[in-house]
């Protein structure tokens, strides 16, 4: 999750976050119900982008402070020293053996999984193309860019370009599909990423997720949108999370879990209605990431 095209319109049409200095990432062992901090370790600044569960290590993507881990469930650790100072850490995700990170300068870098300060950059197409989001599918490792969607076979040593034309923001997946968000939209691929078609238009999307039965568009001006039949119709399933701006959508157990503008918000009926889940949280924080854990739910707060 990072999308600077967004950026500005989000902040005009919804306002700006109260100011705080709410711990960067919490947790929730407790299926969302219950949340604690959980930021030991981490600059009190940072602001997350991503997350990534990889043999039951947590990996945070952070705005110019570059990777931590957490291993033993309670303490961050910095392991992006070899990365380079300043560095945007926009997307994360597990490809093989390899966590590889995409960044907005520097390109696209790789981590034996387990590994430590062995960060390996990946010189080539993407070095000078900011990478929004990074998915592996299908034995393929996808990069979102600001110039379409790129593919690699290898962790990221070599890109082919399979779609132009659109800022690409994150990726989900489900029945054999891959879906896109975009600033123009969502697209869907049903042939390994080969093609692309929309199904989704006018407005932009900051992301995308899939429930494995619905595919969920975050929209910017059309709130949070689910589909059953890949496009064909889309229904609002917003009720309870208000004109606030969603990030994040994941399924935990028999619910899902939003991250909003001001809080987590829980929904036990498919997106039909949602609650807060925020006992715990502080209060007019902005969560950007979330993500499903071995320990639990974890959120991250961002736009520090």
């Amino acid at each position: 999750m990072h999308v600077f095209f967004l950026a500005l319109a989000v902040k005009y049409c919804i306002g700006s976050v109260p100011a705080h200095h709410a711990p960067p990432v919490f947790l929730s062992a407790h299926g969302g119900q219950i949340w604690r901090p959980f930021s030991t370790g981490l600059p009190e600044d940072a602001a997350i982008n991503g997350f990534l569960d990889a043999n039951g290590d947590i990996y945070a993507g952070t705005e110019r402070h570059g990777v931590f881990i957490n291993r033993n469930h309670e303490n961050w650790v910095n392991i992006g020293r070899n990365l380079p100072q300043g560095i945007d850490v926009n997307a994360i995700a597990r490809f093989g053996d390899f966590v590889v990170i995409g960044t907005s300068r520097h390109g696209v870098y790789t981590l034996p999984v387990g590994g430590n300060d062995e960060w390996k950059h990946e010189p080539g197409l993407l070095d000078k193309i900011p990478v929004r989001g990074l998915y592996s599918f299908q034995e393929r490792l996808f990069a979102g860019t600001d110039e379409g969607v790129f593919r690699s076979d290898n962790a990221g040593k070599k890109w082919e370009q399979v779609l132009s034309g659109a800022q690409i923001n994150g990726f989900a997946s489900g029945g054999g599909k891959i879906y896109a968000a975009a600033h123009n939209g969502a697209l869907m691929s049903n042939d390994g990423g080969a093609t692309w078609r929309y199904i989704y238009r006018p407005f932009a999307l900051h992301d995308i997720a899939s429930d494995g039965t619905r595919v969920f568009a975050m929209t910017l001006g059309d709130g949070l949108l689910a589909s059953v039949n890949d496009g064909l119709s889309w229904e609002s399933v917003n009720l309870g999370l208000g004109e606030r701006y969603t990030f994040e959508v994941v399924r935990s157990g028999d619910n899902l879990f939003a991250a909003q503008w001001t809080t987590i918000f829980q929904s036990d009926n498919s997106g039909k209605y949602w609650t807060p889940a925020s006992l715990g949280l502080p209060d007019a924080t902005a969560f950007t990431a979330l993500a499903v854990t071995r320990h639990g739910l974890v959120a991250g707060v961002g736009l520090r």
